[in-house]
């Protein structure tokens, strides 16, 4: 018994039950229902999943309202609905096994049936009834956002089903059926130039140059009007071809194709995937091939990086520029040169006479053609790349296409090197949508789960995958080949852990390219023993390096770092670095690694060749170099890190020593405090064990714990900077290594300043920069002198502060790192504020920015931001002062800055009471004194209990607020800018109380604990 129920989604929708038409269900929300379930039918569709498809902008809740309410009306309307629809508490499910004709099922059954025929004729039936099924895009009236990417796949397959019948009928000679569906893949896309050649070349075939002619101005038209853009170059340079096309052509009113030459070229091969982005590829072949003098062109790339497809692409669009046409020669299977001419005469559909020479047969026959030759996969046929010349050299019009993984070297050739598909710049909709290896991922995933739909959470970690594979499209395609079973996150996940991962089963997929490691294999078995080795040894690098680094750690010279790049094994990224594909590094590490031998020595030689190269960046770093050495690091900071923990895991002592600081600095630069801290506190620990064994390793010890503590202080942990930077400093004194010694107490100064321990962060900075004397340490003088200006300052001592400052620019200008003097400047401009020389102070804060622009430090910018609101908000521009505090505590907390974001909320509080926003003032100072991540900065601890202050005397208790107030002016910790603000509020709380009032306020402030005071603040 037939299906009783017909259903129809491309083009109009109609259901039909019985031979009538149901006219009941109808409207947009039904009709989705329905084709979700009927689309999505071999499996059970969860609830949720289906209320956040059709409503994601609702509430959960109220999702789930609309699909029951949705669900009841389609079993309501749709006839004998219990034997189509299933469903229960979690699921919705139309039942796969009920009697049903859907046209979108037959047409992709069709499609399938055509790719499986068994003859040009049977696949010309079913294309044909596929196109006909095709009544239009599937519901194009729906724009729900789950529909869209089903569309378009419908959509392509459609497009792709009308070019393979242009393809085979014109192979067929019958011209006028190929052009019906030429002009019906126009009516559907008229931004095809590919379509326009195709229709182009038929009416070129029928010697009709006036049709070729109008089809070309069409194309430039719609182009012009719709996009703004000419045709491509190959769209022109067929035009131009065509209209010179002399051989006498056949009439579009003819059916059958005219007797042709001698020669009769074998079909090409017809795609199994659609072709996706590449355009800017596809454009440059095309132009090098309209070049007269470009007769032999190889596309080079590693395998699987799509060669082939781009070839492929180029043949097709190239078939009516060549009087003669284009000729496919598939070289993989040959395995000895002598073969390349047959192969070629095979291709041709040409059969030799048996002459024991086939070249000497063939050249001559080809002397006369305009032909384009494409020899696919040619870098395993090397030696008989000398036949080429010989062919070159005895045609006059032949041109030939090469894929290889390596270039010919010959003189004749042009070299188009082929890179991975680009990746999105940012993870927008539109950048996504439009990413060549992104479609490429979702298309290649569809073909085998016709249902996967890629979610919002899903976007990020297919470019996750794509980065992964370096873009490289093999890759992208056998990674999504596991969504039929796989998530997305587990795909990526697999990827880390097994190159294996990446292989498929399908039979028609050659062995070369079932996985990546096959393709490598491949590859690697081309090489010389000593370029195995010297790509295994390039393996250690991470991402990427210099020739010079090459030679020192992997023993590469020149012409072998070549060969490697011409067998597309390393590529040349930037004028002197090279690098290996994530996926082809991950096969050569493994190989290497398996070697325990050659990857310790390898391993040696990369740590020392880089923590030793580190050392010598020191002096850019911490001069007028500053931005080079910064970038220079930046640029092998991959190969640092590896270089460090390597070093670490040795304990290899003196190279730590070396490359301590110059790291140190760096991370401090860039705001990487995080990383540093980890990396010198594992430092630390690995050594500490083998502090007994000598003095060195003592000293590098302490060394690594300075580093790690100041640069924990840096992110709020003062308590254990104190400790282990004292400890450090205490063990120093006792060792000859002063320079370590004058760091360790310059850190210690400045956590003993933001504890609010004046005296004893003098102390410590007087003696670093004594030490730094000593030892004409100019880096180290400078430091200790601006460290403590700003300290002086802090006092109160402005008169000093500044003098300080004043002697230090000679030292500074000598040395010329851009942070101390954005250091100098900051301080200077700090001054200035206090002392309400506001536009010099503002002068000095943008003289501070300008310093550090090029450099782009972080902590000058971010505390020369916050200066400049405080600036602003002494001028009275309140608005613009709110801008540079709010952005300075966003840079505060992205570079994890917790010292400097507990200053600016408390800036922030008081310019809210200035503002006359209480309860905002209130949040900021309460959230800063409550929060967890509270460092225990006694200064703006305090600065902030006078703000609460402020607001308790606004709220009608001026005694509590007087307690607060004189509780902070006698805390030895205090600072003069927020000893300024209590000795300013004091006077008006106290006019506020009676003579008694005061005296009590002033026994309880003596009496009780800042503990004590802290505690009744947070209970307010």
């Amino acid at each position: 018994m037939g299906a009783q129920l017909h259903i129809s989604l491309l083009g109009e929708f109609s259901l039909v039950f019985q031979g009538k038409p149901v006219s009941s269900l109808s409207g947009d929300r039904p009709i989705s229902l329905l084709a979700y379930l009927l689309l999505h039918r071999q499996t059970a569709v969860s609830r949720q999943h289906l209320a956040f498809t059709l409503w994601p902008d609702s509430s959960d809740s109220q999702a789930r309202a609309n699909l029951r309410n949705l669900f009841y009306t389609l079993r309501q309307t749709l006839p004998d609905a219990d034997t189509y629809l299933a469903g229960d508490s979690m699921t919705l499910q139309w039942r796969s096994d009920a009697p049903l004709e859907l046209d979108v099922a037959e047409f992709e059954a069709a499609l399938a049936a055509a790719q499986s025929a068994a003859s040009d004729v049977e696949k010309q039936t079913w294309l044909e009834t596929a196109v006909t099924l095709y009544k239009g895009d599937l519901l194009p009236d729906n724009y729900d956002d789950w529909i869209i990417p089903l569309r378009e796949t419908l959509r392509h397959a459609y497009l792709d089903a009308l070019h393979q019948l242009m393809h085979l009928l014109e192979e067929a000679g019958d011209y006028r059926a190929a052009a019906r569906y030429g002009q019906r893949l126009l009516q559907s896309d008229p931004l095809d130039e590919t379509a326009y050649v195709q229709l182009m070349r038929l009416h070129a075939f029928s010697g009709d140059r006036a049709g070729v002619r109008r089809l070309y101005e069409t194309c430039v038209t719609t182009l012009r009007r719709e996009l703004d853009v000419e045709p491509g170059p190959a769209t022109q340079a067929a035009y131009e071809q065509l209209l010179r096309l002399e051989a006498p052509a056949p009439s579009l009113e003819l059916e059958g194709r005219p007797a042709a030459s001698q020669l009769r070229p074998l079909p090409l091969p017809v795609p199994a995937t659609t072709f996706i982005g590449r355009e800017a590829e596809l454009a440059h072949v095309a132009e090098l091939l309209a070049e007269p003098t470009c007769r032999l062109l190889t596309i080079v790339g590693p395998g699987g990086i799509g060669k082939t497809r781009l070839a492929l692409q180029t043949a097709e669009g190239h078939r009516p520029i060549f009087a003669d046409g284009v000729t496919w020669v598939a070289l993989t299977g040959m395995q000895t040169p002598d073969h390349l001419a047959t192969a070629i005469a095979e291709a041709l559909n040409y059969r030799l006479r048996g002459s024991t020479n086939a070249e000497l047969e063939l050249i001559p026959l080809l002397a006369a053609k305009e032909l384009l030759l494409v020899l696919d996969n040619f870098e395993h046929l090397l030696p008989a790349a000398d036949f080429l010349t010989r062919l070159l050299s005895q045609t006059t019009a032949v041109k030939l296409l090469i894929t290889s993984r390596q270039p010919l070297e010959l003189q004749e050739e042009w070299r188009f090197d082929l890179g991975e598909l680009a990746l999105p710049d940012t993870l927008t909709a539109e950048s996504l949508a439009q990413n060549s290896a992104v479609q490429l991922f979702v298309q290649s995933a569809r073909r085998v789960s016709t249902a996967f739909t890629p979610t919002d959470n899903d976007f990020p970690i297919i470019v996750r995958i794509c980065q992964q594979v370096d873009g490289m499209p093999l890759g992208i395609e056998l990674a999504a080949s596991w969504t039929r079973l796989l998530s997305c996150a587990e795909i990526a996940a697999e990827i880390e852990k097994d190159l294996d991962f990446l292989a498929v089963s399908l039979r028609n997929v050659p062995p070369r390219h079932r996985s990546l490691r096959a393709v490598f294999d491949h590859s690697w078995q081309m090489l010389t023993p000593d370029e195995q080795q010297i790509l295994l040894r390039l393996s250690i690098f991470q991402g990427g390096f210099t020739r010079e680094a090459a030679a020192q750690v992997a023993a590469a010279n020149l012409p072998q770092l070549s060969a490697l790049v011409d067998r597309s094994l390393v590529q040349r990224t930037a004028v002197g670095r090279y690098s290996l594909h994530n996926v082809i590094g991950q096969y050569a590490a493994e190989r290497l690694q398996a070697n325990a031998a050659a990857y310790t020595e390898t391993s040696e030689h990369h740590s020392r060749y880089f923590l030793s190269w580190l050392a010598e960046q020191d002096a850019a770093l911490r001069g007028a170099g500053q931005k080079e050495g910064l970038t220079a690091v930046a640029t092998d900071l991959a190969n640092i890190r590896t270089a460090w923990q390597w070093a670490v895991a040795q304990l290899q002592t003196e190279l730590l020593l070396l490359a301590a600081f110059p790291l140190f600095y760096f991370f401090e630069l860039r705001g990487l405090l995080a990383e540093g801290e980890a990396a010198f506190s594992l430092a630390a620990e690995k050594m500490a064990p083998a502090v007994a064994a000598d003095h060195q390793t003592e000293t590098a010890v302490c060394a690594m714990q300075i580093y790690q503590a100041y640069q924990g202080f840096r992110q709020g942990k003062l308590a254990a900077a104190e400790t282990v930077l004292r400890q450090a400093v205490d063990q120093l004194h006792s060792l000859t290594a002063n320079t370590f010694l004058s760091h360790g107490l310059c850190y210690l100064g400045l956590v003993e300043w933001s504890l609010g321990h004046f005296a004893a962060a003098v102390a410590c900075l007087e003696k670093s920069f004594s030490l730094a004397t000593e030892q004409q340490d100019r880096w180290g003088i400078g430091t200790a002198q601006v460290y403590l200006g700003m300290i002086l300052h802090d006092q109160g001592r402005l008169d000093e502060a500044r003098q300080q400052l004043t002697a230090v620019q000679p030292t500074l200008k000598q040395v010329g790192d851009p942070r101390l003097m954005a250091n100098a400047w900051l301080i200077s401009g700090r001054i200035n504020l206090l002392l309400g020389h506001l536009s010099e102070a503002e002068q000095q804060l943008l003289a501070c920015l300008e310093t550090t622009r090029e450099t782009n430090d972080p902590n000058s910018i971010t505390y020369a931001t916050h200066y400049l609101g405080m600036v602003k908000q002494a001028q009275g521009d309140l608005t613009a002062a709110r801008q540079f505090i709010e952005q300075s505590i966003t840079l505060f907390t992205r570079f994890n800055d917790l010292v400097g974001r507990e200053r600016a909320l408390v800036t922030m509080g008081f310019l809210e009471i200035e503002c006359g926003n209480l309860e905002a003032a209130h949040d900021h100072f309460l959230t800063f004194l409550r929060t967890k991540e509270r460092i225990h900065s006694v200064r703006y601890i305090l600065a902030a209990v006078v703000g609460t202050a402020v607001l308790q005397a606004r709220s009608g208790d001026p005694f509590t607020a007087l307690v607060w107030t004189l509780s902070v002016l006698q805390h030895p910790g205090v600072d003069w800018e927020a000893r300024q603000r209590a000795e300013a509020l004091r006077p008006s709380l106290e006019a506020a109380l009676s003579p008694e009032q005061i005296t009590c306020a002033q026994q309880q402030a003596a009496n009780q604990s800042f503990a004590a005071i802290l505690a009744h603040v947070l209970n307010q």
